[in-house]
């Protein structure tokens, strides 16, 4: 990873980043365990790599989440991995991405989860941001709900990003990848995990993190959405995610900015306490918003009638002739 770039995922310990490419372990067409038919890749990652799959017992289609076959000697990344499906079989929610089990084929062991048919938050603002503001509403609200059930479940996610989000064909929103969830009993480490362009200041020092920890990250996310110079490109993005890091700091000219600078506060106890009262607050002025563009659509359209209206159009004088 480049210095200046900051949107990869890491997980450092003792000062060490590791990333690792993917090798092609997987090739489509290929049946693995007797089972699954692999289709086509959908993402990789310095952990692994994802695939479409149909599950041949069952006749569903499912994605499957296969570890580089050189990290599988190493213990810690293999218990990363069973950390994911336990950490996932704990939240129920249509917002967030169903796993189904770990499956073990030929000594290895892949995750089998949910297949999303859609595009990933990013996808849809390198091609349209920003988004107006109702839309990026029903999408923050949908993400959010997922986080919140994330939160109920004890657990942290820490790396919410664009990437990490998913939109359906259908219009549903989901929260993906537990690759980095822990529980918020477990306390600071000092190991670092995340990426680092959302990455709360408590995340980036190794330290405990809880629900305010995702918020922050959301609040970036939010920012990406409403930019009114939008998020193309990765020079637009890094724009964005430099306004954040300094001070004071420089949001968005959007009517969330408010909310934004509450979510992304440097102390964790002056943001909003849960993805769910970061949302009713968003809620509030997009409902204001809307409400202000209802009264001026309302008031131009009875200024129009009134002007374009027989009744109000000036009536010729009549004339009476005397006899």
């Amino acid at each position: 990873m480049q210095a200046n770039d900051f949107s990869g995922s890491i997980d450092r310990e003792a000062g060490t980043e590791s990333f690792v490419r993917p090798d092609g372990a997987f090739a489509s067409g290929l049946v693995v365990g007797g089972r699954y038919r692999i289709g086509r890749q959908l993402g990789s990652g310095g952990m692994g790599e994802v695939w479409q799959a149909t599950d041949l017992k069952l006749r569903v289609e499912v994605a499957l989440k296969a570890m580089h076959p050189q990290l599988l000697a190493d213990d810690r990344r293999r218990e990363i991995l069973r950390q994911e499906v336990r950490a996932a079989r704990e939240v129920v929610s249509p917002n967030v991405c169903r796993v189904f089990d770990l499956v073990e084929i030929d000594g290895g062991e892949m995750v089998s989860m949910e297949y999303v048919d859609g595009a990933t938050l990013l996808q849809v603002l390198r091609e349209r941001s920003p988004l107006d503001l109702g839309e990026a509403q029903v999408i923050a609200s949908q993400f959010l709900a997922g986080l919140e059930s994330i939160h109920q479940a004890g657990l942290v996610h820490r790396d919410i990003k664009p990437e990490n989000i998913m939109l359906t064909r259908a219009g549903r929103v989901v929260v993906m990848d537990f690759g980095l969830a822990k529980h918020f009993a477990d306390g600071g480490t000092g190991t670092v995990a995340g990426t680092p362009a959302y990455m709360a200041p408590e995340q980036a020092r190794g330290e405990a993190v809880d629900a305010r920890t995702d918020v922050y990250a959301a609040g970036i996310v939010l920012a990406e959405m409403v930019n009114p110079a939008g998020v193309r490109d990765a020079t637009s993005r890094q724009s964005v995610w430099a306004g954040f890091r300094v001070e004071p700091m420089q949001l968005p000219d959007a009517p969330w900015a408010h909310v934004l600078r509450m979510a992304v506060a440097q102390n964790p106890e002056d943001r909003f306490p849960s993805a769910l009262a970061l949302t009713r607050a968003l809620e509030k002025i997009t409902q204001r918003v809307d409400g202000a563009n209802a009264m001026t659509r309302l008031s131009w359209s009875w200024t129009n009638s009134r002007s374009c209206s027989p009744s109000t159009q000036r009536r010729p004088r009549k004339r009476w002739l005397n006899f």
